[in-house]
């Protein structure tokens, strides 16, 4: 009992004095493109383990200068995002094509034929919420873009923002 009281106690104090500073976690860029270093809040660090505590290799990046994303490959789970307080925002699945709602693969038939779809996401935000991202690149493979839709295959938007092919 004295030694888990022990215990908890150096953690607290390391959790207090990380507090006061940032924690550099490093950074493995994809492809091996080399390490770096993000300062990554160290509340975004201690949820990030007590969540994904198999995780050995992460990739961190600053997105928006308002949240943190942690990039690794846990088989299904490709990135979850946090707020600076360690707050999880949204989390990223990859789906595999057969996966994507027949709705979404339907509409996306419809408003862009020659396209194909590459991969497909499920996001799922911290309330509950879904959103469904499609990767479609055209025949000649000149430009590939991002699709969302809803959790009902509704079309919200593309990034970068396609020609508007149907209304």
């Amino acid at each position: 009992m004295r030694h888990i009281i022990s215990v908890l106690f150096l953690f607290l104090v390391t959790l207090l004095a990380a507090k006061a500073q940032m924690c550099y976690l490093p950074m493995e860029a994809p492809g091996a493109a080399g390490n770096n270093y993000v300062a990554v809040p160290p509340q975004v660090a201690v949820e990030f383990r007590l969540n994904h505590p198999k995780v050995a290799k992460v990739y961190w990046k600053r997105e928006y200068d308002t949240t943190y994303m942690a990039l690794f490959n846990d088989s299904t789970i490709i990135n979850v995002n946090y707020s600076p307080a360690g707050e999880k925002k949204y989390t990223e699945v990859l789906l595999a094509i057969k996966n994507i709602p027949g709705t979404i693969i339907s509409d996306i038939a419809k408003r862009y034929k020659g396209w194909a779809v590459l991969s497909g996401r499920l996001i799922i935000s911290s309330g509950g919420k879904r959103l469904y991202s499609a990767l479609i690149q055209k025949s000649d493979r000149a430009n590939s873009y991002d699709l969302t839709y809803d959790a009902a295959g509704k079309f919200i938007c593309s990034s970068p923002p396609l020609p508007k092919i149907l209304p």
